[in-house]
Order: C-alpha cells, then structure tokens, then sequence
C-alpha cells in the first residue's frame, strides 16, 4: 500500500507496465470533456489499484476487503421554495473553520474567482496570519484572475504573493509534474498549480486551503462545459449520451496503433466507466446525471492534482467545498436556484454577497488559470516534435506514430494562422459541445506529449 503508485513501484517484485484500457478511456474521456484521467478504482499502472473516494480497506487473516464509509447521492426531491443561501453560508463557514490549521503556516490559493475568494475572506474575518498566492501570467494573456485577487487581497488586507508564471516556466516543469502525479495529463493548467505549489514552499507554507469543488457542486460549469447547457437540448438521455461517446471513440481510436487497439474494447470502457456514474444517482434529470458523474470522475483528478502536487513540496490541500456538509447542502439545491441565463452558483453568490466585492461575484467564470499565450503554445508543439524524434520506440507500440506527427503539425499550423490573424490564444482551448463533431485542442497536443514522457519516465529509464 502507498499513497501514490510511486512508493509501490520502487518494489522490487512490482512488474512495471501501463493499463491500456486507462489510457483508452483517458483519450476518450479528455476528448469528451474538460480534463480526465483514471477511472477512480485504478491507476495508469497495471495491477496497482486505488481505493474508491468515501471507501476504507481492511487487510487481516481473511484477505483484504473494502467497505464504504460515505456516499454521494444527488437527491430526487429538493425544495424549491426553501431559502439555501443562510444554511449554506453557516456550512460552508465551519469547513472553512475547521481547516484552519493552529500549529503550522499555511495560505490559500486565490485565483480571483468566487470560491477561493469565500475562503480567503473568510479566513480573514477570523483574523488569522496567513497569506495568499495567485498566478500572474507574463505577456499577453487573456485572464484577468490576478487583477482580481489583488482586489480581495486589498479589501481584507491580506498579504498577496504572485506566482509569476511564463511560458518558458511552465514548459520546464512538465517533466516533474509528471512524476508529481504519476501520471499522464491533458490540463495544462495543472502546470501553473504546480508552480503554485513551489512557491508556496519557499513561503514556508505547510497546508494550503483551496476552492476546489464548489464548481462539481453547485453546477459552476454550466455554461462553460461540455455535457451541460451546450448539450442540454441534444443529449436528453442515456441513449443519447452512449451515442455521443461511441462516436467521440471513433476520434479517440485513431491516436493508437491497430495493435494497441485489438485488446481495448471502448463499448465496455463507456458501459463501466462513463455510464455507470451517469446512471448510479438517482435522479432523472440529465444535467444532473453529468453533474454526478463530474463529481465521480472529474472532480477526483482535480483534487489528486492538488493533493500529488502539493505534497510534492510537502504541502497539504485542504477542501472546504468538499466537506460531507457542505456537498449535503449544495446537492439539495434545485437547479433552478443555482443557475440562471447568465450565471452559475447563486446560491453561493446570494450566502457571501456582503462579503465578496461585486467585481467578483458577478466575473464571468474562469478555471484555474491556463496560459492562452502563443509562445507557450509554440513551446508545447515543438516539445512534442523534439519528444517524438528522440522517444522510446516502443511508445509507437501504442500511440500512432503517423497520426501523432499529422496533428502536432496541423495544431503547428493553427498556432501561426491565428497569431497572424491576431486572433486570441482561446480558440485552441475553447469546449466543445459532446454533441456537436470533434476538433483538436491544445490539451490533445499536451495529452500525447505527457503520456509519451511519462512513457519514457516509468517504463524506460526506470525511475
């Protein structure tokens, strides 16, 4: 047992080689949505297995057995007239309270957005030294979230720390970002969490309070990600989810080898994988079902992200939006409530509205920050380029060598049209509707240059 498949593979009898059908179902599902990994039972590792969130194993004379402790569950009836935002603030402020630690230094990540604004400001009310970092894009980017968090930081008089990120930066870190999570990736935007994370540690900071989960919660996705409101009229039920991932398969099959390919069944991926979760809450509602299964698979990689590049700088992430109270709460809100034409998460905005400037609350939605600078983007194409001249051979045993070349030069291409055009870095990021054809991303770039290092990390030098 470990806390990550890197304390189990430094066995002497553990049998180093990749789960193909994890990374079958990660290219299906990073196509499909915003970010993906494993399945939340396994590993990209195969044989090494990870316990189920809210589950616990116990090891004895009589084997090894594994028992749930908590469960999520969307509820089927939910009171449309009740008034949520007090007993929301009240639960939300206690997690918070509670995660304040009293014998180390700690901070919060402030990216400028609603949620670690909450926390910062409340934290601040309570009169506790700590401090707050965010990240600060050199050149010429699009997201405002610095300007922002030093707004808050100003009002609560909170002492801000930029994490200055550039292009060259984030590219050098992709390696130990890697080996922080073990794992392949297709979020760039974790590169700058991990820088986050480093700067923190310089700070001294010993635990690190976060936003994470008010998004999966409280439906703060709906107008920004596949599977929601852009889908809403054409995926109306299980069928029409199960065609959709069928044919997003189709995409995915072409970046591995034929090889590759005759051992992954991607019918039996979306059955166990996908479907199950969509299918496990109780409630009818499709926007829900993707919600719960947001919460099951998405939601689990953004906090292995923050928990495997914290505590690689000995840093732990604590998630106040995840504690079992707050969920409670925000899953019994009716949808109505929490989102309207131009905005997400009422209620959260109604509980804090005193406390959260007004630039804040009303901001269009932002993820953590994800660099839409050219330059970065050139960096990764010829990172990719670089990786697939000098990569392992065996790496064409699963990925396609021909296919992999076509489209790091087709996004090479995109990347010159659209700076000469001055057109903004976002059309290369920008979601696409599960529903509506597939288009190539930067993240797909990104997804094939990490697996091809992670490759190369774990299966060739040995590490």
């Amino acid at each position: 047992f470990s806390s990550e498949p890197k304390g189990i593979l430094q066995h002497p009898d553990v049998k180093r080689e990749p789960d193909n059908e994890m990374l079958a179902d990660f290219f299906l599902g990073m196509m499909t949505f915003a970010d993906f990994s494993e399945d939340i039972n396994r590993s990209f590792f195969k044989n090494i297995f990870s316990l189920k969130p809210g589950n616990f194993a116990i090891f004895d004379n009589n084997g090894f057995k594994e028992k749930s402790y908590h469960k999520i569950e969307i509820p089927k009836d939910k009171d449309v007239k009740k008034d949520y935002a007090p007993l929301f603030r009240k639960t939300l402020d206690e997690a918070i309270k509670i995660r304040i630690p009293d014998e180390v230094k700690f901070g919060t990540a402030l990216s400028g957005g609603l949620d670690s604004s909450i926390v910062t400001a409340t934290i601040a009310k309570s009169g506790n030294d700590f401090i707050a970092t965010s990240a600060k894009f050199q050149g010429n980017d699009e997201n405002t979230d610095y300007h922002h968090a030093k707004a808050l930081s100003k009002k609560y008089d909170v002492k801000l720390i930029p994490t200055v990120i550039t292009p060259k930066s984030l590219v050098a870190h992709i390696d130990a970002m890697i080996k922080a999570m073990d794992a392949p990736h297709d979020a760039m935007r974790q590169l700058s969490l991990f820088l986050i994370y480093k700067l923190l540690k310089k700070e001294k900071r010993k635990v690190i309070l976060v936003g994470e989960g008010a998004d999966e919660f409280n439906l703060g996705y709906y107008h920004q990600m596949a599977g929601y409101e852009m889908d809403e009229k054409a995926i109306k039920s299980t069928a029409d989810f199960k065609n959709a991932l069928i044919k997003r398969s189709k995409e995915a099959s072409k970046f591995f080898t034929k090889e590759f390919l005759s051992g992954i069944s991607f019918s039996a991926i979306i059955d166990n994988n996908y479907l199950s979760y969509y299918n496990a809450t109780e409630s009818k509602d499709p926007i829900e079902k993707i919600q719960f299964l947001h919460v099951k698979r998405f939601l689990k990689y953004r906090l292995d992200a923050n928990d495997r590049c914290g505590m690689a700088h000995s840093i732990e992430a604590r998630v106040p939006f995840c504690d079992k109270n707050v969920i409670k709460v925000s899953l019994s809100i009716p949808k109505n409530l929490n989102i309207s034409k131009d905005s997400e998460k009422n209620v959260e905005k109604q509980a804090y509205q005193d406390l959260i400037p007004q630039e804040i609350l009303q901001r269009k939605k932002y993820p953590l920050p994800e660099s839409k600078n050219f330059e970065f983007y050139q960096l990764v194409n010829q990172e990719l380029g670089q990786s697939i001249i000098s990569t392992d051979p065996k790496v064409w045993e699963i990925l396609n060598k021909k296919f992999v070349v076509s489209i790091n030069k087709e996004i090479g291409r995109k990347i010159n049209s659209l700076k000469k055009s001055g057109q903004l870095g976002s059309a290369l990021t920008s979601e696409i509707p599960i529903s509506k054809p597939f288009e190539l991303r930067m993240k797909h770039i990104f997804a094939v240059l990490t697996l091809i290092r992670w490759y190369n990390m774990y299966f060739c030098d040995n590490e």
